[in-house]
C-alpha cells in the first residue's frame, strides 16, 4: 500500500474513494495455505470439483477469516495516523 497521507476524523465521509489495496492474485494454493494455518478443512475451500459438484459452488471459496484479515489490515495501513483501528466486528450477508 502506497505511502499515504494521514486523516482526522472529520476527513472521512460517507462516499469517499479509498486507496486500493492490491494483494495480488489469489490462486487455489494460497486458499489451502489459509485453510491449513487456521485448520479449517472443508473441501470447499480445496477441492474444486466437490465445490462446484457437490454444494454447487462456482468454484472453491476463500475463507471469511482470510477476507476479514485483509479489510484489517487495510483499515490498519489506512488509519495509521489516526493511531489504529480498535476492534472489529464483522457480520456475513450472502453476496450476488
Amino acid at each position: 500500500m502506497p505511502e499515504l497521507t494521514p486523516l482526522s476524523f472529520e476527513d472521512v465521509h460517507v462516499g469517499m474513494a479509498l486507496p486500493v489495496l492490491d494483494k495480488g492474485k489469489m490462486t487455489s494454493l494460497h486458499i489451502m495455505r489459509w485453510s491449513a494455518a487456521t485448520e479449517n478443512w472443508h473441501r470447499i475451500h480445496y477441492d474444486q470439483t466437490f465445490a462446484r459438484d457437490v454444494d454447487g459452488l462456482p468454484d472453491v471459496l476463500v475463507n471469511g477469516s482470510w477476507k476479514q484479515q485483509v479489510v484489517c489490515q487495510f483499515i490498519k495501513d489506512w488509519v495509521r495516523p489516526m493511531d489504529g483501528c480498535g476492534r472489529s466486528v464483522f457480520a456475513s450477508e450472502r453476496w450476488t
